[in-house]
């Protein structure tokens, strides 16, 4: 089996495991599942020699969980200098932006501590994703981030729903 092949796997694994936490309504628990998603999603970009959106993902993977147990603002600066360092040491290519830009918002969306925010942030990360995914040439890493887009509006709905059925009774 290619290594293209098993990279295509592994998003295939992450996006079973993120659209999983994108149905959940706990922001503790929807951020714990997109970071074990992305320990997936990092090995599928190293596997197809994208070392630098490789790592902004295994940075992202304690972020989140750290975002699960805490929105202090402490921590959210700290994982945002580590974006910034790994963009400035790492080898620059202008598909690294969209990595860049993307890690930074997912930063910011961790840490906030609303879940209708803290969704409409990550939607925005997921298009970002979609984008450099297609310039890559990864289709099942732009098919992963357009069923997680999906996944999290529909978990927006329903969770928009909830609350409305809460405030009816």
């Amino acid at each position: 089996m290619s290594l293209f092949v098993i990279s295509q796997l592994l998003a295939i694994c992450s996006l079973l495991i993120g659209i999983t936490a994108f149905q959940l309504q706990q922001r503790k628990y929807i951020l714990r599942g997109w970071s074990l998603a992305l320990l997936f999603y990092a090995a599928h970009f190293a596997l197809l020699h994208q070392s630098v959106a490789a790592l902004f993902i295994l940075i992202n993977a304690p972020r989140l969980y750290v975002g699960s147990c805490t929105t202090g603002r402490r921590w959210m600066v700290f994982f945002m200098s580590v974006v910034v360092l790994h963009f400035f040491i790492s080898e620059k290519q202008p598909i690294h932006v969209l990595a860049f830009v993307a890690a930074l918002l997912g930063t910011c969306g961790s840490f906030i501590s609303r879940v209708m925010q803290m969704r409409m942030v990550m939607a925005l990360v997921s298009l970002l994703w979609m984008v450099h995914n297609v310039i890559i040439n990864s289709p099942a890493g732009f098919f992963s981030e357009m069923i997680y887009f999906s996944s999290n509006l529909i978990g927006m709905v329903r969770y928009l729903q909830h609350r409305t059925d809460q405030s009816a009774e």
